[in-house]
């Protein structure tokens, strides 16, 4: 590996991002509260009045939001001024780790002595075999855990390869761990190495190569597309 500096300031992870004010912290509680009815929804049984109940309360929520003004996306927020930088932005609204995402896990990241580290546990939402995370997520998970590792390197950077190898089954509804470090820098070529364990048992792995953007922040690079 080469000796380009590690920047972990960059990548000190997820909790480091409070939300910005007493309305990011709403909304968060409120993508929460939204996580916590999918999930009861896949693991209740419940009467046949009471989804009818259910529904015309959520339906009312849907209409209620339909006349508020539409925010494109993340460059919306951006342009809105909502958040400084893209990585805020991710912690809040990012499918895989949005506080403020109804459809995430959320995944949990930081930087421990040179390492990425994550926890996250993965509720009945995302089951794909009996009683276990779906394979898709487990890669959807690693794209994006290696994705903040890779930042150690010095800079952002793009997924070019992910590979994933599944040794065990991943349980559902404990917490998994994962763990990843830089395995080499050349070039604009970053590789990241790293595993997902359940307890001590490792259920998989993953090999990502990424290319960095460069001195181009994320921030300006969004802004070209």
């Amino acid at each position: 590996m080469s000796n380009q500096p590690m920047h972990a300031g960059m990548t000190a992870g997820t909790e480091k991002y409070e939300a910005s004010d007493t309305y990011w912290k709403d909304r968060r509680r409120l993508a929460e509260a939204l996580r916590q009815a999918a999930n009861l929804l896949l693991s209740r049984k419940v009467s046949h009045a009471d989804v009818l109940r259910q529904l015309s309360q959520l339906e009312a929520f849907n209409l209620g939001y339909a006349g508020e003004e539409e925010v494109p996306g993340r460059l919306g927020w951006l342009d809105q001024g909502a958040f400084h930088n893209q990585d805020s932005l991710s912690v809040e609204l990012s499918p895989l780790i949005g506080k403020s995402h109804s459809g995430s896990f959320p995944l949990k990241v930081w930087i421990e002595n040179g390492e990425g580290r994550a926890v996250v546990t993965c509720d009945w939402r995302f089951e794909g075999p009996p009683r276990c995370l779906h394979g898709g997520y487990v890669a959807a998970l690693f794209d994006e855990f290696l994705g903040w590792v890779q930042m150690l390197s010095g800079g952002a950077g793009a997924t070019k390869n992910l590979s994933v190898t599944y040794h065990k089954p991943t349980p559902l509804n404990v917490e998994l761990t994962l763990r990843a470090r830089l395995a080499s820098v050349e070039g604009r070529k970053v590789r990241v190495s790293g595993e997902m364990y359940a307890g001590n048992t490792m259920t998989a792995s993953a090999e990502g190569l990424f290319i960095s953007f460069g001195t181009l922040g994320t921030q300006e690079l969004y802004k070209k597309l």
